[in-house]
């Protein structure tokens, strides 16, 4: 069995390190962060606990991320551009954040 630990760690990792190195990020409101697929998927691969897509299962699942259906990842329009992208939910990110800092 896999620890859930793990997961919510890697994403508030992830969104951390993606956040500082701002031009990663598609966009973010207080509501979603918006990531390009392909950025999040190489970020994924270097710790082997699960797949890429194990780990996407389980955060779209927990409803960590906002997807299409059957997909890990979402259309969005940003400035008039529509383009797919990994949809963070801010809430399930920010609460995964005061855990880990506490």
């Amino acid at each position: 069995m896999k620890d859930l630990n793990l997961y919510a760690k890697e994403l508030v990792d992830v969104v951390n390190y993606l956040m500082k190195k701002n031009q990663l990020v598609f966009s973010r409101n207080n509501k979603f962060i918006y990531v390009n697929t392909e950025t999040i998927k190489s970020m994924l691969e270097k710790r082997n606990y699960d797949t890429v897509d194990g780990k996407l299962y389980l955060w779209r699942e927990l409803e960590w991320i906002e997807c299409a259906e059957d997909r890990f990842n979402k259309r969005i329009k940003i400035d008039g551009e529509n383009m797919y992208a990994v949809v963070i939910k801010y809430s399930s990110y920010s609460i995964l954040r005061r855990l880990y800092l506490e």
